[in-house]
């Protein structure tokens, strides 16, 4: 798809955009609430702020993507590749994050509460700054 900037005053919620290349599409005002963007390609863009509740995110592409402040409030990013994303600050409550990977991604005051991390991938140092912001002590025996 070319860029087109009348595209991004739709609504997009629940709409099915499977495997869909993204990257040059201007999704400023999109409404992707409960879309359906499994496999999506959505690398580089600027996507503060966007609302994907409910969306399916599941192995979706979103490498040195900027969420900073977005909402994945209960959204499915199973599987996505996140590496390099800014998700400071975003809503990631109950969101499904099995086997993403994060790795390099900054996380900074994003809200994790009740999200799935089972199989996240991670660097070393995130992994040691993630287990202390779970407040989760380890001490020798």
């Amino acid at each position: 798809m070319k860029k087109n900037k009348f595209m991004s005053k739709f609504d997009w919620r629940g709409l099915d955009l499977r495997e869909e290349d993204l990257r040059n599409m201007d999704l400023e005002f999109v409404d992707l609430r409960g879309a359906d963007l499994r496999g999506v390609d959505l690398s580089g863009l600027d996507l503060r702020g966007m609302d994907f509740t409910l969306a399916n995110l599941e192995g979706a592409k979103l490498i040195f993507t900027n969420l900073e402040g977005a909402c994945f409030w209960r959204a499915n990013l199973r599987g996505a590749i996140l590496r390099l994303a800014n998700l400071k600050v975003a809503d990631l409550r109950e969101a499904n994050l099995e086997e993403a990977d994060l790795t390099h991604a900054d996380l900074w005051g994003a809200n994790l509460r009740g999200a799935n991390f089972f199989g996240i991938r991670l660097n070393y140092k995130q992994e040691k700054e993630f287990i202390r912001g779970l407040g989760i002590r380890f001490s020798a025996p």
